[in-house]
């Protein structure tokens, strides 16, 4: 029964792709599976284990799917954070640039002109401004 499991193993790794992430694990688990079922199946043939396992074929026939599945989600998710990251960068400098102009635009007089005074209804210079208001 242990050359069977070897055989079918054999087989299976060679059909499996190289650049698979976890390739031994999966070997590994595919042999505790399969021991698992020749310990409670202790007459099994190379056509039982076939039936309740697939083909070696069949089995690395649909890692290639899975596999493209993960390297798809592994790269796309840091290309979704840079592009977040990116985008949130160009809102903070273009409303920087916004802030930064109606500032300017609104509050100009204040740093440019003297400052102007007014006491009951006329204009009136800050010395006699704080005469007036000094109690």
């Amino acid at each position: 029964m242990t050359n069977t499991i070897k055989q079918y193993l054999r087989e299976l790794s060679a059909l499996i792709p190289k650049s698979y992430p976890d390739r031994s694990v999966f070997l590994k688990d595919m042999e505790t599976n399969m021991r698992l079922y020749c310990k409670e199946h202790p007459n099994a043939s190379w056509q039982d284990i076939l039936t309740e396992f697939g083909s070696p074929s069949e089995v690395a026939g649909s890692i290639p799917a899975d596999h493209t599945d993960i390297k798809h989600s592994v790269v796309a998710r840091p290309r979704l954070h840079l592009r977040f990251l990116i985008i949130a960068i160009c809102v903070t400098v273009v409303l920087s640039i916004f802030a930064y102009e109606y500032y300017w635009v609104h509050y100009r007089m204040y740093r440019t002109n003297p400052a102007h005074y007014i006491y009951h209804g006329e204009e009136v210079s800050s010395e006699e401004f704080s005469r007036l208001t000094d109690f």
